[in-house]
Formats: C-alpha cells, sequence, structure tokens
C-alpha cells in the first residue's frame, strides 16, 4: 500500500488538513445537495474475512473514485465495486474517493464497513450544516 496513509496523494486523492476544509467549501459554494464528506476516515481491519475501507472527500470538479485491493479481486473485484457504489447511492454521497482493502470479506461485511466510516468521515447532508 504505497504511502496512503502518508502525506503523500493516492490515486484517489486523500488529503489532510486544509485541503479537506478547501474541497468543503468548494461543494458549499456549488449548492450541491448531496450528502457531504468532511474528512478522511476508516472502519476495519486487514484481518483474514475482513475489510479495511477508508473515505475521503473527492477533489473539488472531481467525480467519485472507488479503488480496490483485494485478494479476490479476479473473482469478487466487480461485485465488491458494485457493494461499495450501492451504498454511497443510498446513503446519497458523493463526491467521495473510497480505498478498499479486501481480505475476503462477505458483502454484508462490506456494506457495514463502509456505512461506519462515512459515518465516521461525517457524512451529513449540507443543508443540515448551513
Amino acid at each position: 500500500m504505497p504511502g496512503w496513509r502518508s502525506k503523500q496523494k493516492s490515486a484517489c486523492g486523500f488529503r489532510t488538513g486544509e485541503e479537506n476544509k478547501s474541497a468543503l467549501d468548494f461543494y458549499l459554494r456549488q449548492g450541491e445537495m448531496m450528502n457531504a464528506i468532511f474528512r478522511t476516515a476508516q472502519a476495519g481491519s486487514l484481518e483474514s474475512g475482513d475489510v479495511l475501507v477508508t473515505v475521503a472527500p473527492a477533489p473539488p470538479g472531481s467525480s467519485t473514485a472507488i479503488e480496490i485491493e483485494s485478494i479476490v479481486l479476479n473473482q469478487y473485484g466487480e461485485a465488491i465495486r458494485r457493494t461499495i457504489a450501492a451504498v454511497l447511492a443510498e446513503e446519497g454521497v458523493g463526491p467521495v474517493c473510497v480505498k478498499v482493502n479486501d481480505r475476503g470479506a462477505l458483502d454484508f461485511a462490506i456494506r457495514a464497513r463502509t456505512l461506519a466510516a462515512l459515518a465516521r468521515a461525517g457524512a451529513g447532508r449540507k443543508e443540515d450544516m448551513a
């Protein structure tokens, strides 16, 4: 996992601090009514049969990105991507960057970890903040 916890930006654009604040300000100015992610957060573990889901605000002007690393990527990569996308759609969250490090988790665990990461990231409707 090349530096996704460090200050380097990954392909998904994970950032910290002032960059997150400026991204949030951009989306608030745009008047989008999607749920907003305010900070980087994660849920889960790297244990066998589990998944580690990390979410972060997307760079201003970009779309949702899902980055998957999995021991079963060839067999279940698209199913994992569909599950994450479904959770994001159900919660109305976007744009957001999602990094998934899967160790053979079942669908319900992927959904639960994604929801927990979104909650920890402060997912909330922007009209609730104003």
